[in-house]
């Protein structure tokens, strides 16, 4: 399954939409030029006709006519004239600042991908000096932190990478996944000091795109971690299979902590609270892959509780 996120999805609707309304807005002028330029014609006419019955000379009456004729034909071309010039005017930055986005979009992902190198370069060195260094050095803390920043520094990396990809159309393949074993073989991986996870899970299966599945369980935890009350963050996940043979995930964040961000505005691209972290990138990344695999994506907030709710497509 292919598709754009909303963050381009949405600004290139938007200039298809500004080209049918220019293109519509061209024609409708067209027309009433015309129709303005009709309408005076016959007036022009009907005024030479009541000129003549009045008595005055035929070639004074065709003389009047004329420059009449003259005077709307160029009022009417003057007119349409600057439309059109305005119109396209419009067209034409418009498509330079798509072009102008697009750029932006590609410098920006590449820059991204390139950082990658070094960081992971620094993340080695670092860990190396660690190992030479016992636990009760002064420099151990120094290089702990140091270690701390550069993990999420990745995370965030790796983030702007994948919004790239999602953006840029990158394909899902949705296939029949066993979403008990996917999620314990993720959390499995995980190191459980700043992280309690409570396994609720029954057997639960359905459409999903491995890849896909991963970022959006790395995105999910990795946002109950920097919004942790206190203490190792505590995961709650359950499943249900519904009448629909659609699958249910819940994975609930039982010791949150307020991010100051309305919950209408969750899963949007870059809405930040007053107390958020991120860049509001990770719940948008988990609500658009999960509607490219054909599923849903819903939130909610209640007290010290965030849950995100995952909604699969059945095998059948």
């Amino acid at each position: 399954m292919t598709g754009k996120g909303d963050f381009i999805k949405k600004p290139v609707k938007q200039f298809r939409l500004l080209i049918l309304m220019q293109a519509i807005w061209t024609v409708t002028i067209i027309v009433l030029v015309a129709w303005w330029a009709t309408l005076l014609k016959s007036f022009a006419d009907e005024i030479a006709n009541l000129q003549t019955q009045l008595g005055q000379s035929y070639a004074f009456v065709e003389s009047q006519l004329s420059r009449r004729g003259i005077m709307i034909a160029g009022e009417s071309a003057f007119f349409l004239i600057v439309v059109l010039i305005i119109n396209a005017v419009l067209v034409v930055l418009a498509v330079r600042e798509q072009r102008r986005s697009k750029a932006l979009q590609s410098f920006f992902a590449s820059f991204t991908h390139e950082l990658r190198t070094p960081l992971t370069s620094l993340k080695l060195q670092a860990e190396s000096i660690q190992e030479f260094i016992p636990k009760t050095h002064e420099a151990w803390d120094y290089v702990e932190r140091l270690l701390e920043d550069v993990s999420r520094l990745e995370m965030q990396v790796q983030k702007t990478l994948e919004l790239a990809r999602v953006e840029g159309g990158g394909d899902v393949h949705p296939r029949p996944v066993n979403l008990t074993q996917a999620v314990r073989y993720f959390y499995k991986q995980l190191p459980t000091k700043s992280l309690k996870i409570d396994d609720r899970l029954g057997e639960a299966t359905g459409l999903a795109d491995p890849a896909a599945l991963t970022i959006i369980m790395r995105n999910i935890t990795d946002n109950a971690l920097k919004y942790t009350a206190e203490g190792p963050a505590q995961l709650e996940i359950h499943s249900e299979l519904n009448a629909d043979s659609r699958t249910t995930l819940r994975f609930e964040h039982m010791n949150s902590r307020p991010t100051g961000l309305d919950p209408a505005l969750l899963g949007k691209i870059f809405s930040r609270g007053d107390y958020s972290q991120g860049a509001g990138v990770g719940l948008y990344l988990v609500k658009t892959l999960m509607e490219k695999m054909g599923g849903a994506c819903t939130f909610k907030v209640n007290d010290s509780r965030f849950a995100v709710i995952l909604l699969f497509k059945g095998e059948s």
